[in-house]
């Protein structure tokens, strides 16, 4: 408002004496600023944004001594008028002497008042502008603190601490932040204190399971061979259950994941089970070598239990390692694949174990692929069997 105040309203050209008008129109001068002079058959009817106007006619007809059917005059309305002067645009004309045509001056457009049109669309902007900028800066003041709020809140991971600390900004936002990192405190201790209730019950329970391994062996070979499958069933079902609960109780340090396939495969074999291999020379990742090797037994033996073999494969594509684990089965169920990846979820209908495991091998392997902050992904493959694909940053 104060740029458009100090330049003021439309201002005009100089005005232009109406004597001289009257001289340029007899043709003894052509030197009026501003105009255009020519030559025409017919006398304008109108011009688009002036009026008419007869006072002006007159006062032409008198100067020149001639009729005011002679003279033709067109001006702005809002124009200052004065005596004697003519101010803004204007269009007059005037019949020449000999009948035959119309002597015509033209002013053109009111440069001043463009050039102050420009200026003060010019001022506009520019405050505009200004004012956008600053309140792009003052939306991103407020905005990035909310932004860090959401990075930490998607970084976020059950059992493990939340490294944050609230950013400057807005102080909605650094309570927000502070009430985000007491719940995932919160949430962390509910958690160490559910796994040392689950650590307790194996261990209670463990006790009488040994007293009933001890006395299966006094049964006879029949149903001391089916109690011990029970014994080790329920020995299983408490060691992936607890090793789910953890996650992983190591530290992070650099791990060969083509190691750990070489030696999961040379193992396999031994044992004589058809695993094959299709491993890089290396590729490195920071995690915990125990539960990545736990990951990639879980998947071995799924493959093994439902396809009979497995097609074990290490890529690096980019800045990751890929591995895969395919079979000959009959590949996964229709179902979503995170409905899988949930804990004592199975692909087969029964809760029978000698046809399929406990339903927490792929939940542990989907927990320990969350943990190294990779991807895991189910797949059915076109020539039959399954395909899982797991992804993990390399270090």
């Amino acid at each position: 408002m104060i740029a458009l105040t100090i330049g003021g309203p439309p201002p005009h050209d100089a005005p232009v004496s109406l004597d001289r008008v009257a001289v340029a129109l007899t043709g003894k001068e052509t030197e009026i600023p501003l105009t255009t002079l020519r030559l025409a058959a017919t006398p304008p009817d109108g011009v688009e944004g002036l009026g008419r106007s007869r006072r002006l006619e007159r006062e032409l007809a008198g100067r020149l001594r001639r009729g005011p059917d002679d003279a033709r005059a067109f001006t702005e309305r809002s124009a200052p008028r004065q005596p004697g002067q003519l101010f803004g645009r204007y269009v007059i004309a005037f019949r020449l002497a000999d009948g035959t045509g119309w002597r015509v001056l033209d002013s053109g457009p009111d440069r001043a008042a463009v050039r102050w049109y420009w200026i003060t669309g010019a001022t506009i902007a520019l405050v505009l502008a200004v004012i956008l900028l600053l309140a792009w800066l003052l939306a991103r003041h407020i905005v990035e603190p909310i932004r860090q709020l959401e990075r930490a809140a998607a970084q976020a991971r059950a059992g493990e601490p939340l490294d944050f600390t609230p950013p400057p900004g807005p102080p909605e936002v650094r309570r927000a932040a502070l009430s985000l990192k007491d719940m995932h405190a919160r949430t962390v201790e509910h958690g160490e204190e559910r796994l040392t209730m689950m650590g307790a019950m194996a261990h209670d329970v463990g006790t009488p399971l040994a007293r009933l391994a001890f006395r299966a062996e006094q049964l006879p070979d029949r149903a001391r061979e089916a109690a011990g499958a029970d014994i080790l069933t329920i020995r299983r079902l408490l060691s992936d259950s607890l090793t789910l609960a953890r996650g992983w109780s190591g530290t992070r340090e650099p791990v060969d994941l083509a190691d750990l396939c070489q030696m999961l495969v040379w193992r396999e074999n031994d044992l004589g089970h058809p695993v094959r291999l299709d491993c890089s020379p290396q590729a490195i990742v920071i995690g915990d070598s125990l539960s990545l090797e736990r990951m990639l037994q879980n998947l071995v033996d799924n493959a093994l239990r439902y396809g009979g073999s497995a097609d074990l494969t290490l890529q690096r594509d980019g800045a990751d390692a890929v591995i895969t684990v395919a079979d000959n089965g009959p590949g996964f169920p229709d179902m979503p694949a995170a409905d899988l990846l949930k804990p004592y979820i199975r692909g087969d209908a029964s809760r029978n174990s000698d046809s399929g495991g406990s339903g927490l091998g792929l939940a542990i392997a989907a927990r320990v692929v969350e943990l190294h902050r990779g991807s895991i992904a189910l797949a059915n493959r076109p020539a039959g069997g399954a395909l899982v694909t797991i992804r993990l940053p390399l270090g």
